[in-house]
């Protein structure tokens, strides 16, 4: 699993996740399709701080990516992780069924994507990555709250992660949506050795309260 690298971004609007529940849980569909965003109550006070942050959120169109989308995500991926995967990769677990990435489009360009292993039982969050131009504008909290949706309304029972020790913004990401550290990964890193930390969160407690 690559690291998830995030900036400390401060939240995005939401959109209603049933269209994109149905996709991930059969992976048919229109791959683009945009999906029309609603705010959420909930999410309100996590939105952006300034006018243009907001702006930059909301007109982010949120799709579903596939096989075709793979050089420019590994592109993306180049540019915001340290181990990064190859398309060769990409191509190898788009064969699995059980793989997706939705991300996010801003004038014609990928700006951000999250990275999926699903299970009927489990949703793991692979990477989240946000393009180095487009951070600090709640790009990768609204793909987080968008997959976490998702995976409430296909039934699934727990999300899991793994991030660095040093990743203090992504961590505090994740903290604030209720996930909690369960285990640790020595040196799971090999370009720095450093440990993985291992989360986990409850989705069906977001479906009791929701």
């Amino acid at each position: 699993m690559s690291d998830t690298t995030l900036p400390k971004e401060q939240g995005g609007p939401v959109s209603s996740a049933g269209e994109d529940a149905d996709e991930l849980a059969d992976g048919q569909g229109n791959n683009q399709a945009k999906v029309q965003v609603n705010v959420q109550a909930r999410e309100q006070a996590g939105a952006p701080k300034t006018a243009a942050a907001a702006v930059s959120a909301q007109n982010a169109d949120f799709f579903k990516l596939g096989p075709e989308h793979i050089t420019e995500v590994a592109e993306l991926e180049k540019r915001c992780f340290s181990m990064p995967w190859q398309e060769k990769q990409f191509r190898l677990a788009f064969e699995q069924h059980v793989f997706s990435i939705f991300g996010l489009r801003q004038n014609g360009a990928l700006v951000a994507y999250v990275a999926v292993y699903h299970t009927p039982y489990e949703l793991e969050i692979l990477n989240i990555a946000t393009h180095p131009d487009h951070r600090r504008q709640g790009l990768g909290k609204r793909l987080l709250g968008l997959m976490l949706q998702i995976g409430v309304k296909m039934g699934i029972e727990t999300s899991v992660l793994e991030v660095r020790r040093s990743n203090a913004a992504a961590i505090a990401l994740y903290e604030s949506y209720g996930y909690v550290q369960c285990g640790v990964r020595r040196h799971y890193y090999t370009d720095t050795n450093e440990d993985a930390l291992v989360y986990t969160k409850s989705l069906q407690e977001d479906a009791a309260s929701a």
